[in-house]
């Protein structure tokens, strides 16, 4: 019984070896890339190619002992290693150079970019966080398009042409933003005074004041959202409640 197990596990040896055999160095060497990005990925394209993550592999791909195969075929284990060492080397340094996209297309171009991704629904989603600042979108353009700024540290021209794309992408973007803030805040009075002015009418009040606004709010719950660095939302609510209200 014991011999025919051996058999069978032998024989099941030389089939995976045959179907390595068939297999291209370029092949097995993607596979093996992309096999250390699995075993690694906080290692990104910087890991290196250990014994263990090399013995792993073949394993996996049913060699149990390189260095019983016959010569022929360690050769091609080392071909593959090789071509995988260089493909990692590609990687790496393709990510220390500046895209060609980067080159060829216009300012314009790139800023009207980054303007479509901040759509007036990622906007107010933003501000409604409590963020003022654009650079976030400017920062998720970048990333989108895996494009690192630090590469271009000793390139006068392409940061002179990225210090003018970040600035009239800054500038449209507040332009945007703002725009919103301004809508949100004359949403929000629309909304509130015809409520305000109901809640006054079931008191009989005769007139309105600023303490009837922050009771009205602290009888609902309410905090008054800030829109815009120096706005001050509740005086121009109680302006406009004054204004309708009798």
């Amino acid at each position: 019984m014991k011999d025919e197990r051996g058999k069978m596990v032998t024989e099941e040896k030389g089939n995976e070896q045959k179907l390595l055999e068939k297999e291209s160095v370029d092949v097995l060497a993607k596979e093996l890339v992309e096999f250390a990005k699995k075993e690694f990925p906080e290692a990104a394209d910087r890991f290196s190619m250990s014994d263990a993550l090399l013995e792993l592999f073949w394993q996996k791909k049913g060699i149990e002992d390189r260095y019983g195969l016959p010569p022929k075929m360690r050769l091609k284990l080392e071909r593959v290693e090789a071509k995988a060492e260089k493909i990692i080397e590609e990687l790496e340094e393709s990510s220390f150079r500046v895209p060609e996209w980067f080159k060829k297309e216009s300012v314009d171009h790139i800023v009207s970019e980054i303007l479509k991704l901040a759509n007036e629904n990622n906007i107010a989603d933003y501000i409604s966080r409590g963020y003022s600042s654009p650079w976030l979108f400017i920062e998720r353009y970048w990333a989108s398009r895996g494009f690192n700024r630090v590469i271009l540290y000793n390139d006068l021209a392409l940061k002179e042409k990225l210090g003018e794309i970040e600035l009239l992408a800054r500038e449209g973007l507040e332009k945007k933003m703002e725009a919103i803030r301004i809508r949100k805040e004359k949403e929000f009075i629309e909304k509130m005074v015809p409520a305000i002015e109901e809640w006054l009418e079931d008191r009989c009040e005769a007139k309105v004041t600023r303490a009837h606004i922050d009771l009205y709010l602290l009888e609902k719950g309410m905090t008054i959202p800030r829109f815009r660095r120096g706005s001050n939302l509740k005086d121009v609510l109680y302006l406009a409640v004054k204004t309708g209200y009798r």
